[in-house]
């Protein structure tokens, strides 16, 4: 199917989009496909037609069309990222996480900490490293809440966030890493003896 709506979309005429547009609307994998192929060229109608799936069916959008609606998909979009994050299953929140790292404005920063403060460990996990490929920002914002996770003593992995804390520098990270080597158990003293030697000199 995925051959069929990949050369529907890409040809000139504008017959070729409305017949994917009716295919969209049917049920099976020939619909999704050609829904996946709407939203992956951009076309205004996946939005809609995402939406509308859940609304009428309670279908949540593919893992290939979170891109298009972080990107485009307006605030209906973004409100069904949300119930992806909400009903989905690892995976598909995953590609949320990526989805929101590739739009990457403030609105997206602001979820991806949340998401780094709040969400499971593994979803936590990828956003932080979502945060870690954006501007400074979004770095720093990430750095901030890693040290007052870790000075709270909320953080439940260490040798994760101190290694991060290593990327990200500064001379606050460096301190706290100083201070786990002289009072830490001896695990956060070993991975904090490690990250202080990945950092730049002071």
């Amino acid at each position: 199917f995925w051959q069929l709506t990949s050369a529907l979309v890409s040809r000139p005429e504008k017959q070729a989009r409305e017949v994917l547009k009716l295919l969209a609307h049917e049920d099976g994998p020939l619909a999704d496909s050609a829904l996946e192929s709407l939203a992956q060229a951009g076309d205004p109608a996946a939005s809609k037609l995402l939406i509308a799936n859940f609304d009428d069916k309670g279908v949540l959008p593919p893992d290939s069309a979170l891109m298009y609606l972080a990107n485009h998909g307006g605030e209906e979009g973004w409100s069904l990222l949300e119930e992806v994050l909400a009903e989905g299953n690892s995976g598909q929140q995953h590609s949320v996480v990526w989805a929101l790292q590739s739009r990457g404005d403030e609105h997206a920063v602001a979820r991806l900490l949340d998401l780094a403060e709040t969400g499971d460990p593994w979803i936590a996990s990828t956003a932080q490293q979502s945060l870690e490929t954006l501007g400074d920002e979004a770095r720093e914002g990430l750095k901030s809440l890693l040290l007052e996770k870790l000075d709270s003593g909320e953080e439940s992995s260490f040798a994760e966030s101190a290694a991060t804390l290593a990327r990200l520098g500064g001379d606050d990270a460096r301190e706290l890493l100083m201070a786990r080597v002289s009072d830490g158990t001896l695990t956060e003293r070993s991975a904090a003896l490690q990250a202080l030697g990945q950092m730049d000199d002071p």
